[in-house]
């Protein structure tokens, strides 16, 4: 197999992979932030498959695998602790680096 192939599809596979943890990050601290989880997913366009979660959140799979998306509304008035909600991402990513490391 020639090795662009391999690149691309791993570039693919990870990169999809670390999309996912970062909208993940972006649920898992969207409570501690303020927020009310109300999708997550991956991929862009129409849906090709959703479950709903618990709590009443959507997870869905978009038609073209690029990108995701972590919708949330805040539950309350808007404070500092919002920083934990758009900063959950990066959270995940950064411990994903330290393991990896």
């Amino acid at each position: 197999m020639h090795p662009l192939v391999i690149e691309l599809g791993a570039l693919f596979f990870y990169g999809t992979g670390v999309v996912f943890l970062h909208e993940v990050g972006h649920s898992l601290f969207a409570r501690l932030g303020g927020f009310r989880l109300t999708s997550l997913g991956i991929g862009i366009g129409k849906p090709l498959a959703s479950v709903r979660l618990h709590g009443g959140a959507v997870f869905y799979l978009g038609r073209w695998w690029v990108g995701g998306a972590c919708h949330a509304v805040p539950t309350g008035p808007l404070s500092k602790r919002r920083m934990w909600y758009h900063g959950g991402g990066l959270i995940l990513q950064l411990i994903l680096g330290l393991f990896l490391l």
